[in-house]
């Protein structure tokens, strides 16, 4: 899995503009369909986009590390509660799927 991990780096660092092209591009090709999409996230999960829009004004200190793993830098936000939005962990992407993971988890369970 590592391993998996390393050469996908790689291979980013070597393709980054074409694949920052491409992604540009077929984000042109389907605005359309992701603005419906957020709109109808928008109205089914208010408060998650609410939490988020606010967090967004927090800024992740450059060189931070993220707080699950220390060993990452931190490029997100994770809420444990989005009835407090302004309360959040920085983390890394790896960390924060698992965390949303589980707290998917955790709501189904409930």
């Amino acid at each position: 899995m590592e391993n998996n991990k390393e050469k996908i780096k790689e291979y980013y660092q070597k393709n980054k503009e074409r694949i920052l092209k491409k992604s540009k591009e077929w984000k042109t090709k389907n605005k359309e369909k992701l603005n419906e999409n957020f709109k109808k996230d928008c109205l089914k999960y208010p408060l998650h986009h609410k939490a988020r829009s606010l967090a967004q004004k927090i800024k992740i200190p450059k060189g931070k590390l993220c707080e699950v793993c220390n060993k990452e830098l931190a490029k997100e936000r994770h809420h444990k509660d989005y009835e407090k939005p302004l309360e959040v962990i920085l983390v890394c992407v790896s960390c924060h799927k698992v965390l949303d993971k589980l707290k998917m988890e955790k709501e189904n369970v409930a």
